[in-house]
């Protein structure tokens, strides 16, 4: 039995241009992320220090539970370039393992030493998590199709919501649950009031109106297999960013750990604009790696030359003017650490530019081979950060963060390289 009636789409409406798709995914993820700071202050201002806990408790339990079952099935999503999949196997995917997810915060949650009040926002989190999930498989979409302009409004009007209704609930009631329980509800609407729709406009999606292309289940299986990998890259990537900081609470203590946080948050600000233009650009490497390697070649040098750009003008900010922008953000206890500032943005320039190399390769859809990188990466990490932090403190984590990242980029540009030149004599081979 169908749920779903898919038809290529006949509305006329052509891919944006590349410039246009990054402007948008740019402003919605800065928006995004505003309104996700937004959120943790306004529970700290408006409720108190164990509401904070509370909620950082369940993000940091959802999160790597859903990152990895997740499978980072957007990116899969959005290089299928042959249309070798429908949409309807990517959300059924994504229903039956965002569905594991809550089973497993639902068991962490009721095996687990919490009160029912920390357990009750756990669950309602793993319940938001769902929803996010499924909006995330129409990003998806977007992206294969090059419609960020779709995404963008659906992330910009997720968050304002989120602002209001958070706002709401923490001035009127000061109730953490409720906040999560309308938070929740900010994901559902926009999934079923704007997503849907747009979907419709896309592929022609409609529930439960069509019995003539049943569901097929072996693809929302093999989608699973090909994910796998990914999903283990996902996991191993958050846990390898992390590593650094457990190694300074475990050497060193919660105050080291502060200033250090504080100062490698400047270096996402920079991932957020390569971020926005690598999912803006991931699809169209995809379709070049396909049909002409010289355009693939092209936009990759060009994402790669704005990395640069971006990160080398990050550290040559952060020479300059390290101590007055460390005073300005936050207190000139800061200003003394300058040094590492200065360290983690260098490490951010190569972070920057491994970025734009990683989704070249995620393009080349060799999604197995990401795995050996970033197992690799995170042994390099422990082994580094034992040797360095115990003695060197913070500029030691600093060079930690720096040599991970070099690891991870010669490791990918390597594993690209082999991809593209197999590809290429595969090709003369056909040729001959």
């Amino acid at each position: 039995m169908a749920l779903w009636k898919e038809n290529k789409p006949s509305d006329g409406k052509a891919p944006l241009t590349l410039k246009r798709n990054f402007l948008y995914t740019a402003t919605a993820n800065l928006i995004y992320a505003f309104s996700q700071w937004l959120i943790i202050l306004l529970i700290a201002k408006l409720g108190n220090i164990e509401m904070v806990g509370q909620y950082s408790l369940g993000l940091s339990i959802t999160a790597p539970i859903f990152l990895f079952l997740n499978m980072n099935l957007r990116s899969i999503q959005a290089t299928d370039t042959n249309n070798s999949y429908k949409f309807i196997d990517y959300f059924i995917n994504r229903v039956i393992t965002s569905l594991m997810g809550i089973i497993i915060v639902s068991i962490i949650a009721l095996l687990g030493t919490f009160n029912d009040q920390t357990r009750g926002i756990i669950l309602l989190m793993a319940l938001s998590r769902f929803f996010e999930s499924l909006c995330d498989v129409s990003y998806g979409l977007y992206q294969q199709k090059e419609r960020m302009d779709y995404l963008a409004f659906s992330k910009i009007i997720q968050s304002i919501l989120a602002i209001i209704l958070v706002t709401l609930s923490m001035v009127m009631f000061k109730n953490l649950l409720l906040s999560v329980i309308l938070y929740s509800l900010t994901f559902i609407f926009v999934l079923t009031l704007y997503d849907f729709r747009k979907i419709r406009v896309l592929v022609h999606f409609s529930m439960f109106k069509s019995y003539k292309n049943p569901i097929k289940f072996s693809n929302v299986k093999t989608l699973i297999i090909l994910g796998l990998p990914l999903g283990i890259v996902s996991s191993l990537d958050t846990l390898n960013a992390n590593l650094p900081r457990y190694f300074i609470q475990y050497f060193l203590n919660e105050v080291p750990l502060g200033y250090f946080a504080s100062i490698a948050f400047i270096m996402s600000t920079g991932a957020t604009v390569v971020n926005a233009l690598a999912h803006a650009s991931i699809s169209k490497l995809a379709n070049y790696y396909q049909i002409n390697y010289e355009l693939f070649k092209k936009l990759l040098f060009q994402l790669v030359c704005l990395g640069i750009l971006i990160g080398g003008g990050g550290v040559l900010v952060s020479y300059l003017f390290g101590e007055s922008i460390l005073s300005f953000l936050y207190t000139d206890a800061y200003s003394r650490y300058n040094n590492v500032f200065i360290i983690i943005m260098v490490s951010g320039l190569i972070w920057y530019v491994t970025g734009f190399v990683s989704s070249a390769l995620t393009a080349t859809r060799e999604f197995k081979a990401q795995v050996p990188i970033h197992i690799i990466t995170t042994i390099v990490t422990v082994i580094s950060s034992v040797l360095l932090i115990p003695q060197y403190t913070l500029i030691g984590a600093a060079l930690v963060v720096c040599i991970s990242n070099i690891c991870r980029c010669i490791l990918t540009l390597n594993t690209l390289n082999k991809i593209v030149s197999k590809k290429n004599k595969r090709g003369i081979e056909e040729c001959v």
